[in-house]
């Protein structure tokens, strides 16, 4: 009986260990991307307001906006209310920039609101990313979706 208790002991310590490690790598591998991606995330929809700007005064659009919109919706988790929203608002607001003037109250709020939904999205990426969250941001590049291990559920 007790080189069975012994065996099954070491069998469990061994099963905790294992699953131990791997939420360790999946976290060491995971919180990198989070912080890269938080990061592209920024600096897209900075220049993608900017880029609103700019066919609001030049009055036409170029490549620009159009693929800053496909990288940023991409880059999105769609089934987040949150991610949905920024989505819209993203929308709305090269809308208005092509109707109005950039001084239209209709079009500063909608700039207010991008910058508030983004705001509020790196804001819970960042949590996640210090907490080590395991809830995927957005859409993992292939490559890492690849190479993490799957969760040990």
């Amino acid at each position: 009986m007790g080189a069975a208790a012994a065996a099954l002991a070491t069998l469990i310590n061994g099963w905790l260990q294992t699953r131990s490690a791997t939420r360790i790598a999946r976290v060491n591998l995971i919180m990198p991307m989070r912080v890269e991606w938080i990061g592209q995330l920024r600096g897209k929809v900075a220049r993608y307001i900017t880029a609103c700007a700019k066919i609001n005064i030049e009055k036409k659009r170029d490549w620009e906006l159009p693929l800053l919109r496909h990288e940023i919706a991409l880059m999105l988790n769609l089934d987040e209310e949150e991610h949905q929203q920024l989505e819209e608002a993203l929308k709305q607001l090269v809308q208005l920039a092509e109707e109005k003037k950039m001084d239209d109250p209709e079009v500063g709020d909608a700039v207010v609101e991008v910058r508030r939904l983004t705001s509020s999205i790196l804001k819970t990426e960042w949590e996640r990313a210090k907490k080590g969250d395991e809830k995927p941001v957005g859409q993992l590049p292939a490559v890492a979706q690849a190479t993490l291990p799957a969760p040990d559920r």
